[in-house]
C-alpha cells in the first residue's frame, strides 16, 4: 500500500513539474499564459512571478533529455545554471517589468488583449517558441516578448521582457 501511494505521489509530482501556470500545449496558447501574468501583476509577489517560469529542477531534467535537446553544448549551458542566479534573473526581470509599467503609467488590471505573434524555431538542439504579447492600457499600445521551451510535452515560459510602447 505505502508502494502504491509513493507511486502515485510520485507521478503526480512529475506530471505537475510545469504546472498548468508554467507549460501550454500549443504555442499560440502562450499569449493566454502572459496575459494571465500581466494581468495579476500589481498583487503578484516574486515568488508568485517565478512560478509561472520553469524551475531550475525542470531545466536541469531538460539538461538531462538528448530527446528533446538534442545540442550537447545546449544541454550544458543549462546544466551548468546555478538556482541563485536563475531566481536573481526572474527577479531582475520582475522588478524591470513593474517599473516600466509604472513610468508607462500601465494599470495592469485593466490591460486588453490586442494581438500574438510568434515563432516557433530549432536552435541549438532545442524548440522554442518567441512571441510578442501587444496589449492595450488606455489608449496606447504596449508589447511583451516572450520566449518558451519545448520540454517534450509543452513549452514552458522561460523568459518575459517589456512593456515596450508600440509607436504607429
Amino acid at each position: 500500500m505505502k508502494k502504491t501511494i509513493g507511486l502515485f505521489a510520485l507521478a503526480f509530482i512529475v506530471l505537475t513539474a510545469c504546472g498548468p501556470s508554467s507549460r501550454v500545449s500549443e504555442p499560440e496558447d502562450v499569449s493566454d499564459q502572459v496575459m494571465d501574468i500581466l494581468e495579476d501583476l500589481d498583487d503578484m509577489s516574486k515568488e508568485d512571478f517565478r512560478d509561472a517560469f520553469m524551475t531550475y529542477d525542470e531545466m536541469q531534467d531538460l539538461a538531462e533529455d538528448t530527446d528533446v535537446i538534442t545540442d550537447k553544448d545546449a544541454r550544458k549551458r543549462l546544466k551548468k545554471m546555478k538556482e541563485s542566479e536563475l531566481k536573481k534573473d526572474m527577479d531582475k526581470g520582475f522588478a524591470r517589468i513593474l517599473e516600466k509599467g509604472s513610468e508607462l503609467k500601465i494599470k495592469w488590471a485593466d490591460i486588453e488583449f490586442v494581438d500574438f505573434e510568434y515563432e516557433v524555431e530549432k536552435r541549438r538542439g532545442m524548440k522554442a517558441c518567441g512571441g510578442m504579447v501587444t496589449f492595450k492600457s488606455g489608449k496606447k499600445k504596449y508589447n511583451m516578448r516572450s520566449v518558451s521551451i519545448y520540454d517534450g510535452s509543452g513549452y514552458c515560459l522561460v523568459s518575459l521582457g517589456g512593456p515596450y510602447e508600440v509607436r504607429d
